[in-house]
């Protein structure tokens, strides 16, 4: 009896085990498809805005801005995915700056030679974005593709289609007063101090008319193209490398017998180069014995 007892209880215990472990697969499947389900919906709705939408036959002319943060995975691979989609769109990168920042450096001895170096970094990178109008959603959904958490989205539409028109209006009447002013100085019916007056204000008439049209090319310019500042991080990372020690160690000194040794062929060195500048003056030593034993036998005398 006791022995068909244990083969039972052997059984039901694998099949209590088996049954939790499915039930464990199970619930690890359904959080891994909700994570993916919430990364898939982040990635393809995070980043566009009606704000970005170009209407259809619009006479409006806006300016659009934006500033965007955001989190990728890898910020290198993101940056040449994105910068493949701005150019795809028809847009340019007028500006970007990668580096990797160090939040924190630690040396370990681990030898008397040698040192382990923890950095603890993360790498960013900074982009100026002009992307046509009607393509600035296009862009932010390639963009969004990349997040893995969002910072801030910020999206500006300036309307400046009065702007536009008032920089007309004004050349118009620059462009007129200037003509009138042009007339009066052909006629040469004038005194000629007065004629000078009128060309020099029929000049800043037209610098100010060229003044208006620079800016509504500028404004031409704003409209046509959106300006996207984006800044992409990645997590932190952490590298790891053994470098040499630059303290010499105790292990490595040379011995007492060693350094005395060379601490004589120093000393012998110093007495050669010593003896050897001596050398120099052999002139004045002779010039000198010469004279004293003239001083000697004139003295005897």
């Amino acid at each position: 009896m006791k022995k068909r007892t244990i083969p039972l209880v052997g059984l039901f215990i694998w099949l209590t085990t088996l049954s939790c472990k499915q039930h464990e697969n199970a619930v690890k499947q359904q959080q891994e498809s909700e994570t993916t389900m919430v990364t898939d919906s982040v990635s393809s709705n995070t980043l566009t805005t009606a704000a970005a939408v170009e209407p259809k036959n619009s006479t409006q002319k806006f300016v659009r801005t934006g500033d965007v943060r955001v989190r990728v995975k890898d910020v290198v691979q993101s940056t040449q995915r994105i910068e493949n989609a701005v150019s795809s769109a028809g847009g340019m990168i007028t500006h970007t700056k990668m580096e990797s920042v160090v939040d924190d450096r630690k040396e370990t001895v681990i030898s008397q030679d040698s040192v382990l170096v923890t950095q603890q970094y993360h790498t960013e990178n900074e982009m100026i974005l002009r992307v046509p109008n009607a393509q600035l959603n296009t862009v932010l959904q390639s963009i969004s593709k990349e997040v893995e958490y969002v910072d801030y989205r910020t999206i500006d539409a300036e309307n400046v289609t009065a702007q536009f028109l008032a920089n007309e209006l004004e050349q118009q009447r620059k462009k007129e007063s200037s003509t009138r002013l042009q007339k009066g100085i052909d006629q040469r019916s004038a005194k000629l101090n007065q004629v000078v007056e009128a060309e020099k204000a029929r000049e800043v008439k037209a610098s100010e008319k060229d003044a208006k049209f620079i800016e509504n090319l500028q404004l031409n310019d704003k409209s046509s193209y959106a300006t996207l500042a984006l800044k992409l991080y990645q997590n932190n990372a952490i590298k790891q490398e053994r470098l040499a020690r630059m303290e010499i160690s105790e292990r490595l000194r040379p011995s007492f017998g060693f350094r005395a040794w060379q601490n004589v062929k120093t000393g012998w060195f110093a007495l050669e180069s010593t003896l050897s500048f001596l050398l120099l003056f052999w002139p004045v030593g002779l010039l000198g014995g010469i004279g004293y034993y003239g001083y000697k036998r004139f003295a005897k005398k």
